[in-house]
């Protein structure tokens, strides 16, 4: 999304730097309203946000409530097993057992899982520190989402 510009014969509202760069409105417009690049930036990453929510809320329309309410349980088994495989997975062996998998399989899916979801918080950051070093109005406009 482009940062848009409202003009009227009464407002300016805008960047600095766009203001800068018209200055004919301004003999006309006995008020100016300036967002600051901080302003901007927040309005960028806001856009960031709602956009990984959409991806994660979209992945996880495919599963149950009932399913949902034991990934944290889930996500717990697999982190402590990646760490000491030789640990008891109980959980994780009920599913299995229940799904009639391996218990391995469904280990590598948890897992895949889990890597996928912080692989997209690390994109995210990535996104909110390419944004945060932006100088100009131009620079956050050309981040695409």
């Amino acid at each position: 999304m482009k940062l848009q510009h409202k003009i009227n014969k009464n407002t300016i509202a805008g960047s600095q730097e766009f203001l800068d760069n018209h200055s004919e409105y301004q003999e006309y417009i006995p008020e100016i309203i300036v967002k600051t690049l901080d302003e901007l930036r927040l309005i960028k990453i806001k856009e960031v946000h709602s956009k990984y929510k959409e991806i994660i809320s979209n992945a996880l329309e495919l599963y149950s409530e009932l399913e949902k309410s034991t990934f944290q349980s889930q996500e717990d088994e697999w982190i402590r097993w990646n760490t000491d495989n030789t640990i008891s997975t109980t959980i994780i062996d009920v599913l299995a057992t229940a799904r009639g998998i391996d218990r391995l399989v469904l280990l590598d899916k948890i897992g895949n899982n889990v890597l996928s979801r912080i692989t997209l918080v690390g994109e995210q950051q990535a996104k909110e520190d390419e944004i945060n070093a932006c100088t100009t109005e131009t620079e956050i406009n050309n981040i695409t989402i």
